[in-house]
């Protein structure tokens, strides 16, 4: 109950408080929108009396004000000295280019042939088991885990300032499992 209260009464003021900062504001609006004209009068009326003595000190008038700039038309100059030299810092970085490697294909009297002698030939990675999933111990590294078999699908992504990977094993159309790493290394295995 005591807490209502007290809930109750910092809520009265906090409302209260706004609507004395909101009255204020709009008192202050409405007499400074009346008395905004009456204060530029007034300063306009300093500022003349200020040109009239500074003009009686100068000994001209006011009304007979000599320009202080004389607009003439634009003529071009003939002794500016042209701009300096473009700068351009030297980079004293060699730049290598690899040239890439160029495979020629053998002489055959068939283009598939040619196609065939360009593309490495490189066996499928091998497929993980169940067996080998219930294996895997924490702490194994990403290396020795993708030596196993490559996962059907992989998720990245940081938490906690961690590197979470999460590899999904299949096998045809059956789910083997999941594999999670942290850091490159094997946190925990959930089978199906």
């Amino acid at each position: 109950m005591r807490y209502f209260l007290l809930f109750v009464t910092f809520a009265g003021v906090v409302g209260g408080q706004t609507m004395t900062e909101t009255a204020a504001a709009a008192a202050g609006g409405s007499v400074g929108g009346a008395a905004g004209r009456k204060v530029g009068e007034g300063i306009s009326a300093i500022f003349n009396k200020v040109n009239d003595q500074t003009a009686k000190t100068a000994g001209t008038s006011a009304a007979t004000k000599s320009p202080l700039l004389e607009v003439g038309p634009g003529v071009p100059k003939t002794d500016v000295p042209p701009p300096p030299p473009i700068h351009r810092a030297s980079s004293n970085r060699r730049t290598e280019r690899t040239q890439a490697a160029v495979v020629e294909p053998q002489q055959s009297s068939s283009p598939l042939t040619q196609l065939t002698l360009l593309i490495p030939n490189v066996p499928p990675p091998p497929d993980i088991n169940l067996a080998e999933l219930q294996n895997l111990k924490p702490g194994t590294q990403r290396a020795a885990l993708l030596s196993l078999g490559t996962p059907s699908e992989r998720i990245t992504g940081l938490e906690d300032g961690h590197l979470e990977e999460v590899y999904h094993y299949m096998s045809g159309d059956q789910s083997l499992g999941f594999v999670r790493l942290t850091d490159g290394r094997v946190s925990s295995v959930i089978l199906n």
